[in-house]
Order: structure tokens, then C-alpha cells, then sequence
């Protein structure tokens, strides 16, 4: 990195990130001084990182104070957004980072090539600076497309309940603030704040466990191998947005098809290895069925359905039925009457 570093005007750093042993991404940190002069300087630096790490089709996730303001239409933002167009990068932040009384403005950005379902950033207000920060969750599970099913578990959780905040006000207005006046560092009086505040709230507000939901993978019949072909598979659309040879689209095309068979494959298994180790075929293979029914099939109320059951009911019906008849009342001939005829 130091061949893409001159400091105060592009000043970076980066990292390899491997997670779970699968998925790689790279993180650079990008400061660039607020000063006119240099820009030309500065997007070269740019624009030859990104050419040397982005060769290979790695993710990458660019971070930093860039000092161009996404919100204003000048030329530097222009060149910025024409970068990342080359790049296929994405601005993944949305809202000011710096605010004054005098200006509001984007200058902390959040770039990457990922998809945007699989990072969600927000921007915190956090006090300590006149730069609010960034605060960057991965979604790996959605980039293959995986959608949770939930199981239950337990979690620990502040009780916060009204009651016990009043405690905690009462505690704080009790307490001895002394330690803050008596220091002069701004940082350590805020550490004295915060174990303080932090010893209170744990007296008033005591932790309580929780069942929770917690995301399951849907679908049982992925396979490691499967999840690699659909990262490759990715990789093979990316790369075709620079690659329009017929034998490349032809092999990207090959690809999809054998990676679509090897799907179906993998499904035909589960299904088999389900339906050969039940103990009730017929209860097992309607389930199945009906979990690609958009409408559940009414099951019978016992999970193993038998001819005793038919039997119970049809043997018993007529009775049951009989009872609740009521034989009818029976009129005397003197109570009826019959009009007189004209």
C-alpha cells in the first residue's frame, strides 16, 4: 500500500478480510486533506488502486473522509461518481456526515462493489466528533439468497421497564459527580461518565433471558460446493460486463446450465434420503408437497392417518346423528281447523 500513499493527499491503508474461510473482501481506508490543489494527483493514486485490486474481481470496501461532498454538483464529485462507474463501485451512505451550524454535508463515504442487500451501513451521531460515524453490517446469508427460517433460543436483555428507570433516575440524582469535576481531560471525564452511568444502569435495569428467534438455513439441501459454483457464477456475470467474447458468454452460458442441473441434483437427493428413511411414507411425501402448495392441505388430527379412524367414524355417525333428531308433535284433529269454503 505505501506505492498508493503520499501524505496529506491520498493517504490509505488496507486489509484482506477472509470470513468463515469463504468469503473475501478487501478494506481500504482512504483520507484526502481538504485542499483545492492536488485533486488530479489524488485521483491518479485512486484510480491505480483500484486497477491493481480490482483486477482480479475481488469485493472491496472503501472507506474514509474524502473531502467531496456527494451532495454538491461541482466537478470533483462529478469525477468521483465517473470512478465508480468504472469500478462498478456503489455510494452505500445516504444521509450528511458532518453538520455545522453553517453547512450539512456528505463527506464519510462508504464505497464497495457489493450487492446492496448484503451491506447495510448507518450513520450515528455519536458525540465525539464533528464527524458522525458509520456503523457497516455484513448480510453474508444474502448473497445466497437465503431466506431464514426461525427457530427459538434464548437471549439476555436489559429489563428497562418503567419502574426500573425511575430507579435509575433516582440513583443518578443520588449520585457523586465529583470524579468529573475533578479531571481536566476531556476523555477520561467521559470514561468516568460512562462507568458511572454504566454501574447504575446495571443496578436498575438487570438483565432478563429471553427466547428469541434465530435464522435457520432454509434450505437443507445446499451444499458447500453449490454455495462455491454461485459465488464463481457471480463472478462470471461480473466479469461479463468487460468480456463480450462469444467463447466466454458461451462458457458463462455452460456454466449456469450445469450449475442449474447440479441444483436439481441436490434437491432429487434430499427428497430421496427423506422419503426412504420415514416411517410414514404418506404423511411425509404430503408434507413435502405441501410445502410448495401456496395453500396447506387440511391433515387429518392425527399425524398418522388409518383405516381405524374411518371406521370409528362411520361405525358411529348414525347413532350420533340419531340423537339429534326429535321426533315431531303429532296435531289432534279438533285443533285443526279448516276454513269454510265460499
Amino acid at each position: 500500500m505505501n506505492s498508493f500513499s503520499q501524505e496529506m493527499i491520498f493517504e490509505s491503508a488496507g486489509i484482506e478480510l477472509v470470513i468463515n474461510n469463504e468469503f473475501k473482501i478487501i478494506l481500504f481506508y482512504i483520507y484526502r486533506p481538504p485542499h483545492p490543489q492536488n485533486v488530479n494527483t489524488f485521483f491518479k493514486y485512486f484510480y491505480d488502486l483500484l486497477s491493481k485490486h480490482l483486477s482480479k474481481q475481488k469485493y472491496c470496501l472503501i472507506l474514509g473522509d474524502l473531502n467531496v461532498d456527494w451532495f454538491k454538483q461541482n466537478p470533483i464529485t462529478h469525477r468521483l461518481k465517473d470512478l465508480m462507474n468504472e469500478f462498478n463501485l456503489k455510494q452505500f451512505v445516504n444521509s450528511p456526515t458532518r453538520v455545522t451550524s453553517t453547512s450539512s454535508t456528505l463527506i464519510d463515504h462508504v464505497l464497495s462493489n457489493v450487492e446492496r442487500d448484503m451491506l447495510q451501513v448507518e450513520v450515528i451521531g455519536t458525540g465525539l466528533s464533528d464527524h458522525f460515524a458509520q456503523n457497516i453490517n455484513f448480510l453474508f446469508e444474502n448473497s445466497l439468497a437465503q431466506k431464514p427460517i426461525h427457530n427459538t433460543s434464548n437471549e439476555t436483555f436489559y429489563d428497562t421497564c418503567s419502574e426500573n428507570l425511575k430507579t435509575l433516575n433516582y440513583l443518578l440524582s443520588k449520585e457523586n459527580w465529583n470524579s468529573l469535576t475533578e479531571t481536566v481531560s476531556a476523555t477520561q471525564k467521559f470514561k468516568n461518565f460512562l462507568n458511572i452511568f454504566k454501574y447504575n444502569f446495571t443496578l436498575a435495569c438487570p438483565l432478563k433471558r429471553k427466547k428469541k428467534n434465530i435464522p435457520k438455513i432454509a434450505k437443507p439441501w445446499l451444499t458447500k460446493g453449490i454455495i462455491t459454483s454461485s459465488k464463481r457464477l457471480k463472478e462470471l456475470d461480473f466479469k461479463k460486463k468487460n468480456n463480450k467474447s462469444s467463447e466466454f458468454l458461451n462458457y458463462c452460458s455452460t456454466y449456469k446450465k450445469i450449475y442449474r442441473k447440479v441444483i436439481r441434483a441436490a434437491k432429487a437427493t434430499h427428497l430421496t434420503k427423506q422419503l426412504t428413511t420415514t416411517d410414514n411414507l404418506s404423511r411425509d411425501a404430503w408434507r413435502i408437497i405441501d410445502s410448495d402448495r401456496s395453500k396447506p392441505r387440511a391433515l387429518l388430527p392425527t399425524d398418522k392417518p388409518s383405516p381405524e379412524v374411518f371406521n370409528q367414524y362411520f361405525a358411529n355417525i348414525g347413532q350420533q346423528k340419531h340423537s339429534l333428531i326429535t321426533e315431531p308433535t303429532l296435531m289432534s284433529q279438533s285443533d285443526v281447523t279448516c276454513p269454510n269454503t265460499l
